[in-house]
């Protein structure tokens, strides 16, 4: 008998006189694959896995080829009773043992398909990848907008309150040089009415309050309102930013009263003393907060759009494979007859006529077997 390895295509002769029971199994001293060898029925004779061959068929002429190989049981080379196989039955006539122990019941291909049975499907895989890398993009995006969106607010912001204390500073020059300390007031009283603005005052060059207005001083807590309104407008407000030597123009951020406020100073030119216009930090913050929640809702919807377009995907890869997946299975078993119709992606319709047309090869070999 002449057997043929279906892995690795190595042949044996084997006396079929030395196999115990009508099927057995012996081990590919090549590629470690196991072969089940059944005792020939009459005119035929086994070739692998249970196909049979007619010795009158051009096929059994093509193994006369390997009448060179040693018959079973001859220590020369390949596989036989002296060397490293040899062919024991179980009660059931389907199991092996080779020369290094006995009872091993189920080959390592098993083995391997069902570990291989375990690995994440298609659609899990490529759900897995793009919840990566929708995680790396979202958090990329997060991460420029707390880098850049809120320094850019704040410069905004710095332009704002110095375009609001220059136009105070020229609105009061001319009052304070004719001492109209009442027109100063009225600006200081209308500077601090803009959106924003906590405070507005004015200093004279020898370091005296004129002018101090608070836009909404119940914003500030208890201390601080009850040393405004023991002391007024507090001149400890306007050293926390001071300007010194030649500055003309100043800004700073400091907390006071329980406020974050950004404070810009700038000089009295030709009259002496500086004004000071403070604005309410924690409405920028709220507004930066407010700026980010929309970024989160489109991150969100485009993560289920996503999410949804990646499924409707691996469904329309990972089927037709499925599809192919169960024809393949179907050919093994012996199912030739059923066309199978290509489908799904361009790579996936060239495996499935490549499989067909190895189904049309197989039902051919079948036939000319039976002839």
């Amino acid at each position: 008998m002449r057997v043929l390895c279906e892995k690795c295509d190595q042949k044996y002769t084997i006396d079929e006189d030395k196999l115990k029971t009508e099927v057995s199994r012996f081990k590919c001293k090549k590629c470690s694959h196991y072969i089940t060898v059944t005792k020939s029925r009459s005119e035929f004779d086994e070739v692998g896995n249970g196909l049979l061959l007619k010795k009158s068929d051009r096929v059994y002429s093509m193994l006369q080829e390997v009448s060179n190989q040693p018959e079973i049981g001859d220590e020369s080379s390949g596989p036989g009773y002296g060397s490293d196989f040899n062919f024991n039955s179980s009660a059931n006539g389907d199991s092996a043992s080779t020369g290094a122990g006995q009872g091993e019941s189920a080959p390592k291909a098993d083995a391997d398909s069902k570990k291989n049975d375990k690995a994440l499907t298609m659609r899990a895989f490529m759900s897995m990848t793009f919840l990566v890398g929708f995680l790396l993009m979202a958090g990329a995006m997060v991460l420029l907008y707390w880098q850049y969106v809120p320094s850019l607010v704040n410069e905004q912001i710095d332009l704002r309150t110095a375009a609001i204390s220059r136009s105070f500073s020229g609105a009061v020059k001319q009052p304070l040089i004719v001492r109209n300390y009442l027109r100063v007031n009225q600006e200081a009283e209308r500077i601090s009415q803009l959106p924003g603005v906590a405070y507005a005052s004015v200093i004279n060059k020898r370091d005296i309050v004129i002018a101090g207005v608070f836009a909404k001083p119940s914003l500030f807590d208890s201390v601080f309102l009850e040393m405004v309104t023991n002391s007024g407008f507090p001149k400890e407000l306007s050293n926390k930013n001071n300007l010194n030597g030649n500055e003309t123009e100043k800004g700073r951020e400091f907390v006071m009263g329980g406020q974050p406020i950004y404070d810009v100073a700038t000089s009295l030119e030709g009259v002496g003393g500086e004004v000071h216009v403070g604005l309410f930090m924690a409405n920028t913050q709220e507004s930066i907060k407010k700026s980010f929640m929309p970024l989160l809702v489109s991150i969100s919807v485009l993560f289920v759009l996503g999410m949804i377009a990646f499924s409707l995907l691996a469904r329309f890869i990972s089927q037709p494979l499925q599809d192919l997946t169960e024809m393949a299975n179907r050919i093994s078993q012996g199912e030739v007859d059923e066309q199978i119709v290509p489908k799904g992606p361009r790579e996936i319709r060239i495996l499935a006529r490549s499989l067909d047309r190895m189904r049309i090869s197989i039902r051919g070999a079948l036939k000319r077997l039976k002839a």
